[in-house]
């Protein structure tokens, strides 16, 4: 049952990779413009 842990683990990185990817530059250039 070590595949759960790997895609849990691969999820949330996932999540992370894409609000920084996403959701930062959108914030970024809010606070620029």
């Amino acid at each position: 049952m070590i595949g759960w842990g790997w895609m849990l683990a691969a999820t949330l990185i996932l999540l992370i990779v894409m609000n920084f990817a996403f959701v930062g530059p959108i914030k970024g250039y809010r606070a620029s413009a």
